[in-house]
């Protein structure tokens, strides 16, 4: 029993070193993986990058931007117009399970909760949503329906896609070249990313807590 109590000392001391040596290695394997992991998310932001660069200029318009959205919207109206009469009411708007959750009661303490995990994290990718973002479903509709006509066109909802696109795009430009370079790009995506999950962690607490009341 001696025997084998001394050969697993020596193991440990021969695998480790030392305790401080376990931990610094523990500590470089972790940031090794941390870093591996960046460099697979920075790769995967390029190579969407490069996708979206259709002329293959390095630089992105907002033509190029948008292109695949539009094409996203386009499809979503057509599911949800179940009439298929070109246009969407509000029943129709509301059928889809995206647009009739309603946050507006919580919005004033998601902002908080979003605000107090960039501060406490110090993330600075994270962006503080406005109270308006969360407008109940009905007053989304409303202010998709530009005609008032109590129906949503195609052009309506594109148009409004296109100038919120076009707000983010003018944002995105740090330095007003009307054109979004890859780093810019990359700022973005990572801060799209931890804003999502910032606001996805905030609202389950929210809306979960309040649920369970």
């Amino acid at each position: 029993m001696k025997k084998n109590t001394t050969s697993l000392l020596l193991t440990g001391l021969i695998v480790c070193g030392a305790t401080i040596s376990c931990n610094a290695y523990a500590n470089e394997r972790n940031k090794r993986g941390a870093d591996k992991g960046g460099d697979n998310k920075k790769a995967r932001i390029e190579a969407k990058f490069n996708r979206l660069d259709s002329d293959q200029s390095g630089d992105l318009s907002f033509a190029e931007t948008i292109a695949k959205q539009v094409t996203k919207i386009e499809r979503r109206f057509n599911k949800l117009d179940s009439d298929q009469n070109a246009e969407i009411n509000l029943d129709e708007f509301l059928a889809s399970g995206r647009n009739a959750r309603d946050l507006s009661p919580f919005a004033q303490e998601i902002v908080a909760c979003v605000s107090a995990e960039k501060e406490d994290t110090g993330n600075e990718f994270i962006r503080v949503p406005n109270e308006l973002d969360f407008m109940s479903p009905v007053d989304k509709f409303n202010a998709l329906d530009s005609d008032t006509s109590l129906t949503l066109s195609l052009t309506e909802v594109t148009d409004s896609a296109t100038e919120r696109a076009q707000a983010r795009f003018d944002e995105n430009d740090s330095d007003a070249t009307g054109a979004i370079d890859l780093d810019e790009f990359t700022h973005q995506q990572l801060s799209r990313a931890a804003t999502r999950k910032a606001l996805k962690d905030c609202i389950n607490d929210i809306v979960l807590d309040d649920e369970l009341l």
